[in-house]
């Protein structure tokens, strides 16, 4: 585990495998499925379809065998209002745009490249003089 505390999340590289595999494979996301939002995050970034392990360990140890019944359930009705609140009433429409990631990292990358300016040097914050902060003239 230690070895892998820098690489980056299942999630994030989930949208680059899909486009390097087309359609010549089927994709399923099999890592952080928790809750019925990543199972959507992960239908928004290409993946056919998510395995939930996890979702049916946590069920057995928190409700035994009951729970191992409930937690599709609940994921289902979590994934159901998620897709409710973005305004899709249908799986197949579900795609990238409905995410805020992307545009986080274009307003990110917006932000550095002003802070680089044009030269790819950063700018400098203006100078000012103490008299000038207090509105005295210079």
């Amino acid at each position: 585990r230690d070895r892998l505390d820098g690489a980056l999340s299942a999630i994030r590289m989930l949208p680059g495998i899909v486009a390097a595999v087309g359609t010549q494979t089927e994709v399923l996301m099999d890592s952080g499925i928790r809750s019925g939002q990543d199972i959507l995050k992960a239908r928004a970034l290409g993946a056919l379809g998510v395995m939930i392990g996890r979702a049916y360990i946590y069920g057995l140890c928190a409700m035994g065998e009951a729970g191992v019944t409930k937690s599709p359930e609940l994921l289902a009705r979590e994934m159901d209002l998620t897709m409710a609140l973005s305004g899709n009433r249908d799986i197949a429409h579900v795609h990238r745009h409905l995410l805020l990631l992307h545009v986080h990292c274009c307003r990110a990358k917006l932000h550095v490249k002003q802070r680089l300016g044009h030269a790819g040097a950063p700018r400098r914050a203006p100078v000012r003089r103490p008299g000038a902060l207090r509105g005295h003239p210079t």
